[in-house]
């Protein structure tokens, strides 16, 4: 939600125009969401030849136990190399989530975001993590 809070002029006896005022950002939340518990990340490396060279991308598999909640709907998987800002979105799944085609070893996070039955979730950087090294 947006909200602009105009204020009063009781000299000049006006209101501030809309357009001149700044807004606030505000999410409402109507409960806490539980994170999933025991997120366990495994991975698997596959070797890919081209001519003399060899390269190789990998499958990252994220499993996780979802939270004893009446509302849990499925889990949201996000995954970021370690000195990367942005999250990049994976996928749902209920308990696992196979993230397919990583072409770049190194350490990466991955983030599980609860999402419950009305589709409202946190944000990646709010979810339960665990870091992996492919290499």
């Amino acid at each position: 939600m947006y909200i602009k809070l105009p204020s009063f002029n009781t000299m000049k006896n006006n209101m501030q125009e809309l357009n001149d005022i700044d807004y606030y950002s505000h999410t409402v939340g109507l409960y806490e969401i539980p994170n999933v518990q025991k997120i366990t990340v495994d991975s698997k490396r596959y070797a890919h030849t081209s001519g003399l060279s060899t390269y190789y991308t990998y499958d990252i598999i994220v499993k996780w136990d979802p939270p004893e909640w009446d509302l849990y709907n499925s889990a949201k998987v996000y995954y970021k190399k370690e000195s990367a800002t942005e999250w990049i979105y994976a996928g749902m799944g209920l308990q696992s989530l196979t993230i397919k085609s990583i072409a770049d070893g190194g350490d990466y996070q991955i983030s599980v975001v609860v999402r419950d039955m009305n589709g409202n979730h946190k944000a990646p950087k709010n979810g339960a993590k665990a870091t992996i090294t492919l290499n």
